[in-house]
């Protein structure tokens, strides 16, 4: 690729990579058959994604101009790919196996054990780019989303205490990230979600609840209220991390839900979004008979040697997306 240059991302390049975001996905709608409009995303989604792991992301650049982009992201051992995106008259000519190298290459010096990414099952060769680059197909994850409007009220059992975390709280902040790693740790050695916890207070983008039972945590959610793209209406609860310690406390899955729904009807939301991993079939079944319902499927893929290492009897709903 002649006169192609790979540099890291700055804030600068945001409104270039949101123009180089539509335009791909719309490309790609549009040769699926799917209508090719796209909206571009919200400031805020964008430099939460930035700022997560600012060393991490990479930018395609030809003649000085924009025209890929790739994000990664780091939760202590867990790495994971997030958007890419490459002009269509530059596809095809090996920018994305640039991207993806560039990508997965940082998270492995990083100190990664873990690295993957959530694929849309279309278009499919997507997911053979990702095996070409030494990456295998695991299980699929869902998208389950709940209408928050005329279900019942839960009710969280008084033995339990909500809390939020607090990026602000100067005084507090050590001791209560130092509580969260360790309960982060039960899932995976080095698991760490302290950048995502202070960027969404930070920005003003959602909450971070956490859920105690007896002064041990026991589930934690982050909830994301801002809209994601810059057309989408308010009234979407995002939930694109939700852990619960099911082995010491068995209900706190279904704490943490009655701890979700009800911040959704507090801020008014007319529905709930959470994403399950495809090995973590308990709770999958759990939510659907709670009444959500599935509305996409994703694939989820890992790099050869880096396999996701949380254990399938801990709730670990995440979206690696």
């Amino acid at each position: 690729m002649g006169g192609i240059d790979l540099r890291r991302l700055m804030p600068s390049d945001l409104p270039v990579v949101n123009h180089i975001f539509a335009t791909t996905y719309g490309h790609a709608q549009l040769n699926g058959g799917a209508p090719a409009t796209v909206p571009l995303l919200s400031n805020e989604w964008l430099e939460l994604y930035l700022a997560e792991h600012p060393e991490g992301n990479f930018g395609l650049v030809n003649d000085g101009v924009l025209v890929g982009f790739g994000f990664s992201h780091l939760w202590g051992t867990i790495g994971w790919l997030g958007l890419m995106g490459l002009l269509p008259d530059y596809q095809g000519l090996g920018g994305g196996r640039q991207l993806v190298s560039a990508l997965t290459s940082h998270l492995e010096r990083a100190g990664a054990l873990t690295i993957g990414i959530d694929l849309s099952i279309h278009p499919y060769r997507n997911i053979c780019l990702f095996m070409k680059a030494g990456f295998e197909p695991g299980y699929l994850t869902y998208s389950l989303e709940r209408d928050l409007t005329h279900q019942p009220y839960p009710e969280l059992h008084r033995s339990f205490a909500v809390s939020t975390f607090d990026a602000f709280d100067t005084e507090a902040l050590d001791g209560s990230l130092e509580r969260l790693r360790e309960f982060m740790g039960r899932f995976q050695e080095g698991y760490d979600l302290s950048a995502e916890f202070r960027l969404v207070d930070q920005l003003g983008m959602g909450k971070t609840l956490i859920l105690e039972r007896e002064g041990r945590i026991c589930g934690l959610a982050v909830c994301h209220i801002a809209p994601q793209n810059q057309e989408e209406p308010r009234g979407l609860l995002r939930i694109p991390i939700l852990l619960a310690d099911t082995r010491s406390e068995s209900n706190a899955l279904e704490a943490l839900r009655a701890v979700i729904e009800q911040l959704g009807r507090r801020e008014g939301m007319e529905r709930l979004q959470l994403f399950v991993p495809g090995q973590n079939t308990t709770g999958l079944m759990q939510m659907v008979h709670a009444g959500y319902r599935l509305v996409d499927t994703n694939v989820r893929i890992t790099q050869l040697g880096f396999p996701d290492r949380c254990p399938a009897d801990l709730i670990n709903f995440t979206r690696w997306q």
